[in-house]
């Protein structure tokens, strides 16, 4: 906390939960669920950078879920091709 009671750090949290079924509904991978956190500081001097700098962070955490998500996909589709 700042001398103004302002929070110095936060922690950014996304959570999702997901399965994978093919286009008859059959499941092809159980709920799983991913989480990604990261930490950030927020200097009260220069409010501006450090709110472009969360959305910065967010963006990148939402672009590593989507590739993570990807990645478990394409590996659940091989191992049902063999």
């Amino acid at each position: 906390m700042s001398s103004r009671g302002k929070s110095n750090e936060f922690e950014l949290f996304y959570r999702l939960d997901y399965e994978f079924a093919n286009a008859g509904d059959a499941l092809l991978m159980e709920r799983q669920s991913f989480e990604i956190r990261r930490e950030y500081y927020n200097d009260q001097q220069f409010m501006i950078a450090k709110d472009n700098e969360e959305a910065l962070i967010r963006n990148e955490m939402y672009q590593q879920a989507v590739n993570t998500i990807v990645n478990r996909a394409r590996v659940v589709l091989e191992a049902g091709a063999r």
